[in-house]
């Protein structure tokens, strides 16, 4: 019996998913290594008649989307939706927009960045960093979640253009009177946030510093808070 068999898919990262789905997959007649991301969704589905959780194929199907149309999940924000969905072990609802948390998005752009450059190492022209590869749809489609979330300032791998537009939305453009106010306060949350997203900084690390600025009431360290979050949120230690 695979490993594959025996799990639950909903407790593996998609990264984690796509390497044992690969071993999975190196065994059948269909053709083994990565031959499986040519293959029609529904024939990787057929192949795995013990996974019976739709949210546990929708995941399945994600990983092999982001890996086999990898341009339509970064540059389609419907596409990425459905992604961010999967990824975070939500159900995926065909026709109906299901708006992601940043937190959720800023998971999913890590996982997609690992995978891309796991089965596309050497394709010319595209970019490494995930930031660099979202089109201005999908920057626009989260800067405008962020804004009715109330976010000021976002992670660095969202990247400069999702932070413009987000800034748009709120207001604040170059020489303007908010400009003047706000545009320090971004700067020293980009600057201490750069600091925590270190490889010197464990999960722990990042959670005794979160404990200590939820004791901080000020308008600076509130958005310090929220990147945090983004940092630590794992879909696989999430309850409920």
């Amino acid at each position: 019996m695979s490993e594959l068999t025996k799990m639950n898919v909903l407790q593996y990262s998609p990264r984690e998913l796509f390497t044992l789905l690969n071993k999975q997959f190196s065994n059948t007649n269909l053709g083994g290594g990565e031959e499986w991301l040519a293959w029609e969704p529904e024939t990787v589905l057929l192949q795995l008649p013990q996974i019976s959780n739709p949210v546990s194929k929708d995941k399945i199907l994600a990983v092999h989307t982001a890996c086999f149309n990898t341009s339509a999940v970064v540059t389609e924000w419907l596409a990425f939706e459905k992604v961010v969905s999967a990824f975070c072990n939500n159900p995926c609802i065909a026709d109906v927009i299901q708006v992601p948390h940043i937190e959720e998005m800023y998971y999913t752009l890590g996982q997609l960045e690992e995978l891309i450059a796991e089965v596309h190492p050497n394709e010319s022209g595209r970019e490494r960093e995930i930031e660099r590869q979202l089109s201005n749809q999908i920057c626009g489609f989260i800067a405008a979640v962020a804004f009715n979330d109330g976010w000021l300032v976002l992670p660095a791998k969202f990247g400069v253009t999702t932070q413009e537009s987000l800034n748009k939305l709120n207001g604040i453009y170059v020489g303007n009177e908010k400009y003047t106010t706000v545009q320090p306060i971004i700067d020293k949350v980009l600057t201490t946030a750069k600091q925590l997203c270190t490889p010197t900084f464990s999960n722990n690390d990042l959670t005794l510093e979160l404990s200590r600025l939820e004791s901080v009431d000020t308008y600076e360290f509130s958005h310090i808070r929220r990147i945090i979050g983004c940092y630590l949120y794992d879909p696989m230690n999430v309850d409920g």
